[in-house]
């Protein structure tokens, strides 16, 4: 009984696949435009704002929540903490957080009222995961000690701080030292005040950096490509200093793109940027893979040919932050015609053969797309055994088509009638796995033992 109860649940557990998603968060007021700016580590808490100010917090299960209604001229929410239970942000020049328990507060110095509306305090841009310690552009804010700077700038002017880690022990940004000179990257610890990191080298403009990750060992941001002015995305680490970030496909029109968002680990970066048919094509990298579309991972949201769009989703998108592991990206987006909508965008697990970067078959193709022998970027071989123009299973036929598609068209012989598509994994009978045939087989041993324990009861 044990064995047959292990059996259907293999086969209830093999039949059921992860598929990618596509969320629009749209607003109840008709006509409004929304954008999502955080997610929680986990994927399942989403905060962020709306064209007439409001602010929301939304999951799969509640949907829409309005937090903050009065925002006419912040920016609303543009933080949240790792369990989706804290939110920060703007409302006309002054920060606020934002709980379950105690609604909306300004952030203020101990015994003193909240800053003016206008005070210039700009948006919060990072937070402790507990909620003490909160950064925005120029200040620091902790808890029960209120607002104060970074300390001594060393003749640095303005200075832009755009997150900290978790633990509120490292900072980051950039600045620039004076009135026209280019912007260069700092990181900032209690200890040591900031540090400056200088700029890309080979780089003829600023270095701005975007984002830290939430361990603060890795920070990203972009910087000016000397050839051309435009701007690239980088990664900083301690041990490596500054690197680009890799785009072995030739991603981005001439290399110019923007970094908006840093997994906690630093393992997954995404941003935007010019393609040779967009101005705004989000994208995601890993160190495998480097830098790949959105486009590509997910078909639903359309894709683009030589000559312009083709039947697409959206036309320009804009991620703006990722889950811890790089599978929930959310952020704003623009269809062809209508208003900008925020997103969430479910990835299944980034790994497989038709996603790591290599040329696992060795046919000077790499992944999905540009390998046919992937169904998808989620498969797990570039060379499915049903098109690999070899008789796997020795029975005188040949994968789907007689071998052709490995063979420039021309086949090697009958086709495998057991190879039902072009993407299977096996040309043997594929094992029955699913809520047909085996259904019996286990439904038929229980009754009889429900009916043996009622017999006993009675």
């Amino acid at each position: 009984m044990r064995e047959l109860l292990a059996a259907f649940v293999a086969c209830v557990v093999c039949s059921a696949t992860a598929h990618a998603e596509v969320i629009v968060i749209a607003s109840p007021t008709p006509h409004e435009w929304t954008a999502a700016r955080t997610v929680s580590g986990d994927g399942k808490v989403v905060g962020g704002s709306t064209s007439s100010g409001e602010s929301f917090r939304w999951t799969r299960e509640t949907g829409w929540q309005s937090i903050f209604s009065e925002n006419w001229f912040g920016e609303g929410v543009t933080v949240g903490s790792p369990d989706g239970s804290i939110f920060w942000g703007d409302e006309t020049g002054r920060p606020f957080r934002w709980t379950e328990a105690e609604g909306v507060t300004l952030l203020s110095n101990p015994g003193e009222p909240p800053p003016m509306e206008g005070a210039g305090f700009s948006r919060p841009t990072g937070a402790s995961a507990d909620g003490r310690i909160v950064v925005g552009n120029w200040w620091l804010w902790q808890e029960g000690v209120g607002f104060f700077g970074f300390g001594d700038l060393r003749g640095m002017g303005s200075i832009d701080a755009v997150g900290i880690s978790r633990d509120g022990r490292v900072a980051a940004g950039s600045s620039a030292r004076c009135c026209g000179f280019p912007n260069e990257a700092w990181i900032w610890t209690p200890e040591d005040g900031i540090r400056r990191l200088g700029r890309v080298p080979g780089s003829v403009g600023s270095t701005n950096v975007r984002a830290i990750s939430g361990d603060g060992r890795t920070i990203v941001g972009d910087f000016d490509l000397p050839d051309s002015g435009h701007a690239t995305p980088f990664r900083w680490t301690e041990q490596e200093g500054f690197i680009p970030l890799s785009d072995p496909r030739g991603t981005l029109y001439r290399g110019w793109g923007y970094v908006t968002a840093v997994s906690a680990d630093g393992r997954f970066i995404v941003g935007y940027g010019n393609t040779y048919n967009s101005s705004g094509d989000g994208w995601i990298w890993t160190a495998e893979s480097g830098i790949r579309l959105l486009r590509d991972l997910l078909p639903e949201l359309g894709h683009l040919n030589s000559i312009g769009l083709v039947a697409p989703f959206w036309e320009l998108i804009w991620p703006e932050s990722v889950s811890d592991d790089g599978r929930v990206i959310v952020g704003r987006a623009t269809p062809e015609l209508g208003f900008q909508e925020a997103f969430v965008l479910i990835l299944p697990a980034l790994a497989g053969a038709c996603y790591d970067g290599l040329d696992n078959d060795a046919d000077g193709l790499i992944d999905f797309p540009a390998d046919p022998g992937c169904k998808n970027w989620s498969s797990s071989q570039e060379t499915p055994a049903c098109q690999d123009g070899t008789d796997d299973d020795a029975d005188g036929a040949i994968d789907f088509d007689g071998g052709a598609a490995a063979n420039h068209g021309v086949a090697f012989g009958p086709a495998d009638p057991d190879c039902h598509n072009p993407y299977q994994t096996t040309e043997g009978t594929l094992p029955a796995c699913g809520l047909g045939a085996e259904v019996p087989l286990v439904l038929a041993p229980l009754l009889l033992l429900a009916t043996r324990r009622s017999r006993r009861h009675n």
